[in-house]
């Protein structure tokens, strides 16, 4: 269902995109066109340190998550940083 959304996303966003991903989305071979598309280019790519919990339910456990910036505007290579969050700072 994600690639749907970033599919739309690109339908109907006119400058930018951020989604909040699981990690695993950049992986695969149909979403490379999600990747390399030029009229989208991926600006950058911000992995959690710590994977990040949503929600208090016990079947909520935690998973790998990525924001990845999609921006018509940016020229280069997609940039990967790291969104450092120590174990005192975790909620």
């Amino acid at each position: 269902m994600a690639e749907a959304f970033v599919r739309h996303a690109m339908e109907i966003a006119e400058n930018k995109i951020a989604m909040l991903l699981p990690f695993y989305f950049l992986e695969g071979v149909q979403r490379h066109s999600l990747f390399s598309n030029p009229d989208w280019p991926v600006k950058a790519v911000y992995v959690f340190s710590r994977r990040p919990t949503f929600g208090e339910h016990p079947d909520h456990s935690p998973f790998g998550s990525i924001w990845v910036v999609w921006d018509r505007s940016y020229q280069g290579s997609p940039k990967i940083e790291w969104i450092l969050e120590t174990e005192s700072e975790a909620v």
